[in-house]
């Protein structure tokens, strides 16, 4: 168990080792992912939303590979940065309308890049 984060506003952010080279995270007051294989998934994230109770924020929260060298949350037509620490990503997810597109821009070492689709917490 790696210690990544601490106070997050839905508490620490922990990284473990699963069984077949998975790697799992639990945010104490947030959620927990331990994808179905090492394969599963967006190459080099990992990643959950968190959050919605109410008077709570809606976030995205990740771990990310060596290689990832950047990440920037795209929330319709607006860009922004968010901090790579200790292999992870965390960001509140901005109120978007019914339609809203959101998604994470994900840059690599080798100059490589992906667009994740997430859903919009707050549509519907």
């Amino acid at each position: 168990m790696r210690l990544l984060r601490a106070g997050l506003p839905q508490g620490d952010l922990y990284a473990f080792r699963g069984t077949e080279g998975r790697v799992c995270f639990i945010l104490t007051r947030g959620v927990a992912l331990c994808p179905n294989s090492a394969s599963a998934g967006e190459p080099g994230i990992n990643w959950a939303t968190s959050g919605g109770s109410p008077g709570e924020e809606v976030a995205v929260v990740a771990v990310v590979a060596d290689n990832v060298s950047h990440v920037e949350l795209i929330a319709d037509d607006a860009r922004a940065a968010v901090p790579v620490i200790n292999n992870s990503i965390y960001a509140p997810l901005p109120k978007l309308s019914q339609n809203g597109h959101l998604s994470l821009s994900v840059s690599y070492r080798d100059g490589s890049q992906r667009e994740v689709l997430l859903p919009n917490s707050y549509a519907g």
